[in-house]
């Protein structure tokens, strides 16, 4: 089995998982989505939670690499948050699914216990980051977290009231508090 097809593999489960949650996915359901058996799923990851693994740790990397990406250029705190806001936004306007770490964030406990690490980090390393922007200051961590929280609620009220303005409105709030706060 190639590594293309590892690939493929993770990334059904990725889309189910970013539209429908995690209890929307099985071996059978991916492996018919890819015209494959289901056999085939199993040789490249043994159960449902390593696949659920390798997808929170892919999808927590490729965050992480974007925002770096994003942020080359970037000098002033306005800046790398708009560079910080267009991954969300990008999640909601191009890909038209939620933050992966987000919905299973919403299942935290119903996961396997080697997928919830992988959730974990993902909130614990946005919160590092939002809260280094505001260097030392009082309550950095809280405005930190508020933004993260508002991001995160932004995407599921943007798509539960198709209305991806809503979106936006909230990151007009969201960026005019947490900079309030620098």
């Amino acid at each position: 089995m190639s590594a293309d097809t590892r690939q493929k593999i993770m990334q059904s489960a990725e889309d189910r998982i970013r539209t429908e949650g995690y209890q929307s996915f099985s071996f059978r359901t991916i492996a018919a989505e890819l015209g494959i058996k289901s056999a085939s799923v199993h040789y490249h990851f043994a159960t449902k939670a390593d696949l659920a693994e390798a997808v929170a740790e892919r999808y927590v990397d490729r965050f992480f690499t974007s925002l770096e990406n994003a942020l080359v250029g970037k000098d002033g705190i306005e800046d790398k948050l708009e560079a910080y806001f267009s991954l969300f936004r990008h999640s909601l306007l191009v890909d038209r699914k939620l933050c992966l770490c987000g919905m299973l964030g919403a299942e935290m406990g119903t996961l396997p216990e080697n997928v919830v690490p992988r959730v974990t980090s993902f909130f614990t390393r946005n919160v590092e980051w939002l809260a280094g922007l505001l260097g030392g200051k009082s309550g950095a961590r809280a405005q930190a977290l508020a933004l993260l929280a508002s991001l995160e609620g932004a995407l599921i009220v943007s798509r539960a009231m198709e209305d991806d303005t809503a979106f936006e409105q909230v990151v007009v709030l969201a960026r005019q508090q947490f900079l309030a706060a620098a």
